[in-house]
């Protein structure tokens, strides 16, 4: 299935849920399969295959290892793909640190809305990429939004770490742009993700857009389901 990167965006904007089982279970984990990259079931990941040093402590299935793995992506942040904070995201998740599962989300997508700006990359990739933040952003993003000030906090501080932590992948020579100045064009799509965030704040101070969100939030059950 092919997803869009109009898609993921507006997605995280609204902060819905695309589940289509509409329960009022506490959703309590991340049960997805993502081939070739990611599956989990019951809160427990069974296969990961995003980076060769930190999927064997993510398959521990610990929060010890999910600890190692957090302290590895923050010491070599420069090359970890949006894939795998996605994938570091939904272990968050599961080990019940949703406000960090958002943090790793957010950090996450930034980078690859940046990365997708400056390079030129086949349909393929672009779609694996996607299509991921979506499958975990239908769990993340309906729990980010049940505090709006607490969302709009992560959402800054995702900023301000991808512009701190440049994505190095995106300044690489043999990966095609679509500019000749990478590094230019990067700090466009820096200054975007800022706009982005600002235009989702104008969303919600629009009384008729925040009551109508949250009509639908209440109609699909999603406060019973992540907000607890």
């Amino acid at each position: 299935m092919k997803f869009s990167v109009k898609i993921a965006v507006i997605f995280t904007a609204l902060g819905g849920v695309a589940c289509t089982t509409l329960s009022k279970t506490p959703v309590k984990s991340i049960d997805i399969y993502v081939k070739p990259y990611y599956s989990a079931e019951k809160g427990k990941a069974q296969n990961v295959f995003v980076h060769n040093q930190l999927d064997p402590m993510l398959r521990e299935n610990t929060l010890n290892g999910y600890q190692r793995a957090v302290k590895f992506v923050e010491e070599n942040s420069a090359r970890i793909s949006p894939i795998t904070l996605f994938t570091l995201s939904a272990r968050a998740y599961d080990f019940g640190l949703r406000d960090e599962a958002v943090k790793w989300f957010y950090r996450g997508q930034n980078r690859l809305i940046t990365a997708l700006y400056v390079l030129d990359l086949p349909k393929a990739s672009i779609a694996e990429n996607t299509g991921f933040s979506q499958i975990v952003g239908q769990f993340i993003n309906p729990y980010a939004f049940c505090d709006l000030n607490k969302q709009r906090q992560l959402a800054e501080e995702a900023i301000n770490w991808v512009i701190a932590h440049p994505y190095e992948i995106v300044l690489m020579k043999a990966l095609p742009s679509k500019f000749q100045d990478r590094h230019s064009a990067l700090k466009v799509a820096e200054a975007k993700l800022k706009v982005r965030l600002k235009e989702q704040e104008a969303f919600f101070a629009d009384p008729k857009n925040k009551e109508k969100w949250q009509q639908e939030r209440l109609e699909n059950d999603v406060n019973e389901r992540f907000c607890w």
